[in-house]
Order: C-alpha cells, then structure tokens, then sequence
C-alpha cells in the first residue's frame, strides 16, 4: 500500500472541487504539535497492533504543504526479520482505483474516449451475460465502469480473491466474458473489482502499451515516483517489500488483477501523487487533469433522492469529523490499507498493514488520527446533529411495521429487520438500533436513513440504505411468514458441504435447503434463485453455476468436500 498522502494545495483543491470548503486565508487552524502528538499516536499504533497480533504497518500524516510524519512499526514479515521502515514498499490493493481512474480520465481529457461511450465502441469484443437482455452490455459505459454502477459482479472465474493460480492480466480480463451481471446496468450501486481491470485494460490496448508501462509513462515518471509500480514482479524484487499476512503466515503473491488493485508504492512517492493531483497543481509536463474532470472526479455519480455521501470517479467522498472527507481503502492479499484527506484542513492520513484477517485496523487507526489531528488543528471532529429526513416522525402498527421484517443481503453480508417494543429495529453484526418511522416506506436512526421499495402488491422487495457512507441496496432474502418454497427433488444432486482456497486458507461452502428454498452458507444464509438447471442465481444477483463436483460461486471455484 502506501504511505504517504497529500500535500495540499488547500485553495485550488477547494476550487477545483466545487465545494463548500473555506479557504485556509479565511479560516485560519491552530498549528499542532506534531512531535506531542505524533508521540502520542504512535504508542497508540503500537498498542493497536499489539492487540489484534498485527506484525506491521506504515503510517504518514500530511499537513498543507508538508509532510509532518512518517513512521513505520512492527515487522514486513511473519518471521519478523524485517522491520517496517518509512521505505517499505506496499501492495495498495483497491487504492489502486484511484490511480487507474487518473489515468482514464487523463486519457479523457487527451481526446482518447468519452466518459459516456460504451465499452464494446473501445473494446467490441467485451460481453458478458445477462438475465435481462442478451446486448444488456452494449450499455455499459466507461462512467458505470468507474463508479461502480455497471451492474458487474465483483470477481471473475480467473484470477479472482480465491484463485491460487498464477493467471496472467490478459487471462484475467478474457475471463470476464463468461460471467452474468448481478442486476441490470445503473439499476444498483455495486462495487466490483472488474470495472476497473478492464478499464486499465483499454488503456493497455488503445496504448499498445503494458498498463504498467502505460501508468508509468503517463503518471508516475512525470511525478518522479520512481518507487511506484503497477508491474508485480518488479515489487517483489524490492529488498523492502512488506509481505501481506493471514493467519500469522506470509501470503503468496499472485494478484492477477491490475486496475483494480495491482499497484505498489511507497510513502515518498504517494506524497507526490497526491500533492499534483488532488491539489490539481501545475508540473513542468502541464496539468494532468482538467478542473471539470477533476471536480466530475469528486463527486458522487448517480446520486438517488437525498444521497449525502458516495462513489464518484475512483473515489469515496463523505463526511466525517465536522468536515468532507475524499477516501479509498484496501483490502486483501493480507493486506488491510487506508487512504484520506480533508480538504478543508489542509490535512492527509495514510495507513498501510499486512493485516489480512478482518480487523478493519487501517480504518481505526485512520480515524484516530484523523480525529486527533483535527482537534489538534481545532476543528470540531465531529459532525453536527442534523435531520436525514424532512419527513415527521409517524406512529405505525405493529402489524403495519411487520411487512418490513427479514433478512436482506447486501454486498457485504446480510441485515436484519425485527419489530421490537412496537418498533422496526436494524441489526447488522452485533450492532442493533431502533428506527423511527417517517412514512411511505422511510425509516430513520441517528446515522442511517432506509427507503424500502415494495411491488404493486405491496410486499417489500429490497430497501436502501442511504447512510453517511453513501447508498447501499439490501435485497429481501427471506421473511418470518414466508410460505414453504418447492423444494424440488432435483436440487438433491447440488446439496452438500464445499470447499474452495483463499490466501491458503480453506473456504468452506455449504449447499442446503430451507423451508423448502435452495440456500448457500455465504454470507449467513443466502437464498438461491433457479434460473435454469445448474445455473442458480443469489438474491443479490451472484451466478451459482453447479459443474459436476463443483460449483461456481459468484466465479469462485469450490469443489465437493
């Protein structure tokens, strides 16, 4: 991953962004000091690793015009001969999607494509599937592609999270014609590692060019950054490279993926990309983006009624802290990253890990810098109360507020909806809060705000949840007075117990019925849909393709167990 972020060129990224931030001449911060709180942020590192039995991580702290800190702690190891140093060279997994989005839309501005063309007038041979059209992906567009609303799953059959092979880029992307798109193009925000893939991939064919090569010519030797690659080989020859971790051993590195997440860097090198390119300022080679490019960039594509965060062009823009925060993270091959900055503080946090094992401790750490870090620049560090609804608070029935129970599926994992005490309460995980009602299929928390859809009967078909994060769609998957489905004797032959590999961990896979419903075990439990024999569709739309003693899970292979 990376280190380093952003010297901000506070005023011209204010402009360039098209937002509200004050100017740093109108609005003056408290210089913090760094050397206090530094010190103080660095025994929290340290104990935060400690606690979740991560070997190492690299963090840096930007401020303006400079960059205040940088330290690495732990190890680049699992055997711990290899400390973390400020030089250590990571993988920046999906912070990678940033920087292929730079490159596109560099390539936009040079007259190469138009955000709104479709894909096949570049690349006539790409197809994939669909259940709703057979030229469904004629539509897709290089702005779906980059904002995560092509209706695209997230993996292809080869080089995939779960794939151990060492497939090729081109492999990779050739794979991506067999898959089916998880709901029709610009239906649903749905993020996907393909988008992005092939996206790096049209700008190796209309270059003629390697995509490393391509992004080294057209970004990192014109920033000087000489110690970022999207080349794999050429990383894992570095003396400094921080090998990524799950289950206390070192992962092998195969990442087939480019676009999407094949990008390596140190912490020098992204204060460089960060400083001319968000900060939009000028280098002897000229600008590297428009300002409407820039600002299109920044903001939030497709925005349903009442959205305040969300994806734009290969970033997360929302608030946190009392201010907007520009983000993207990383997540995988044992590695766990995060990437921020505040415009309107003038201040950037990077955190690199070799975490793999889901402790979200690049997050934490980031937002306890971010936190200390704006208090200290006197900042209120967080956001002011405010209404995510104009709708009053209304009385409902318990009856009335029962239609919306069950369980839905989100892209990352299942929610659960339950009347309690006369109340429509929201659980994920262990977190369980009550929602106020505001009419029409609207409910309220003090951070989230649900849209329920229902058909023309009015049973409830997914809800959306349009939180300070930005929109995330949950499709019903099962409900308390559900009637027994068909239970066909047929389905027999796909029951069973599976099992698949990632990172070299086995993944189980369980093939079961419920109540008369095709279930799998992903996710706690998630319905399947028959379209066809051996061909199975999830309620959130991923392809489950039976192949003799296997199955294709979402493109991921797992065999009988």
């Amino acid at each position: 991953m990376r280190r380093l972020l952003l010297n901000i060129r506070f005023v011209v990224l204010c402009a360039a962004l098209g937002s509200s931030c004050r100017s740093s001449a109108q609005t003056p911060h408290a210089k913090p000091d760094y050397p206090a709180v530094t010190r103080d942020l660095g025994l929290y590192i340290s104990q935060k690793l400690a606690e979740n039995k991560v070997s190492g991580a690299l963090v840096a702290i930007v401020d303006g015009q400079k960059t205040v800190w940088t330290e690495g702690f732990g190890y680049a190891n699992a055997a711990h001969s290899k400390k973390v140093t400020a030089d250590t060279l990571f993988s920046l997994q999906s912070i990678s999607k940033t920087y292929t989005a730079v490159l596109l839309l560099e390539a936009v501005d040079r007259g190469w494509f138009k955000l709104d063309d479709p894909l096949v007038k570049y690349l006539p041979n790409f197809r994939v599937n669909s259940r709703y059209s057979e030229t469904d992906f004629q539509k897709i567009t290089l702005r779906h592609l980059l904002s995560h609303w092509s209706g695209l799953p997230h993996e292809a059959p080869v080089g995939n999270n779960y794939d151990d092979g060492n497939a090729t880029f081109e492999e990779h992307i050739e794979s991506i014609n067999r898959v089916w798109l998880l709901a029709p193009i610009q239906s649903r925000y749905a993020y996907s590692n393909l988008g992005f893939d092939l996206l790096a991939y049209l700008l190796q064919t209309r270059s003629k060019t390697p995509y490393a090569k391509y992004a080294d010519a057209h970004l990192f030797r014109r920033l000087g950054m000489s110690n970022t690659t999207f080349d794999k080989q050429l990383a894992l020859a570095s003396p400094t490279f921080a090998r990524g971790q799950v289950n206390g051993h070192d992962v092998d590195v195969f990442i087939p993926m480019l676009g999407a997440g094949g990008l390596y860097s140190t912490a020098a090198d992204m204060a460089k990309f960060v400083a001319v390119e968000l900060a939009d300022t000028n280098i002897k080679s000229g600008r590297l983006l428009k300002k409407k490019t820039l600002t299109e960039m920044f903001t939030p594509q497709f925005p349903v009624d009442h959205q305040s965060a969300g994806y734009g062009l290969g970033v997360f823009k929302r608030r946190a802290f009392g201010t907007v925060m520009y983000s993207h993270g990383g997540g995988g091959y044992g590695y766990d990253t995060d990437q921020r900055w505040f415009p309107e503080f003038g201040l950037g946090v990077v955190v690199l890990t070799n975490d793999g094992d889901g402790s979200d401790i690049a997050q934490t750490i980031a937002d306890h810098i971010s936190e200390t870090c704006i208090k200290a620049k006197g900042g209120p560090a967080s956001d002011a109360p405010r209404s995510l609804s104009e709708r009053p608070i209304q009385k409902a029935s318990p009856v009335d507020l029962a239609k919306f129970e069950g369980s839905y599926r989100a892209y990352s994992g299942m929610r659960f909806f339950k009347v309690v005490d006369g109340a429509l309460h929201y659980r994920v995980g262990n977190n369980d809060q009550p929602l106020e009602f505001r009419g029409d299929g609207e409910f309220t928390s003090v951070n989230e705000r649900f849209r329920f859809h229902l058909d023309s009967v009015g049973t409830v078909v997914e809800a959306d949840d349009l939180g300070t994060v930005g929109v995330d769609t949950f499709v019903l998957n099962h409900r308390p007075d559900e009637l027994p489905g068909p239970d066909k004797p047929e389905w027999k032959q796909y029951l069973g117990n599976y099992a698949g590999s990632a990172y070299g961990e086995k993944v189980p896979l369980r093939i079961y019925v419920e109540n008369g419903y095709l279930y799998a075990s992903r996710a706690g439990g998630t319905k399947l849909i028959e379209y066809r024999p051996g061909l199975i569709f999830t309620v959130w739309g991923e392809s489950v393709e039976f192949l003799g003693n296997r199955v294709w899970y979402g493109n991921r292979n797992f065999a009988r167990d």
